[in-house]
């Protein structure tokens, strides 16, 4: 099947900033967790770092990455400026309500 790609553009407003956490877990119940383990290492891994800065967000190793030598400098040059001060994590109720406003228009999105 081919892949599609969609065009976007990472903005970023000047008078605030706003930020996600994304969280995992291992279940201690699931089948197989020493293979949930294992993807986990590879998500913080250089490589799994690498590719979440290729899909151009900033990994939480990044600055490990740079120190280390091991940054994908194609993708961490084409990162934007991450803006100076205070970050602001959405409310539950902030991020429900963008949730459901990416879920309404996202076919117009991608058509």
């Amino acid at each position: 099947m081919p892949t599609r790609t969609v065009p976007a553009k990472i903005v970023i407003p000047s008078d605030a900033s706003y930020a996600a956490y994304y969280d995992q877990a291992i279940s201690k119940s699931a089948p197989h967790p020493a293979a949930a383990r294992l993807w986990e290492e590879y998500l913080y891994s250089a490589t799994g770092q690498n590719l979440w800065l290729q899909g151009q967000a900033r990994p939480i190793e990044l600055s490990t990455l740079v120190k280390d030598g091991a940054v994908d400098q194609a993708a961490y040059k084409a990162l934007p400026p991450a803006p100076a001060g205070n970050v602001t994590f959405p409310t539950q109720a902030q991020q429900a309500a963008a949730e459901n406003i990416v879920a309404q228009q996202w076919s117009s999105v991608i058509g």
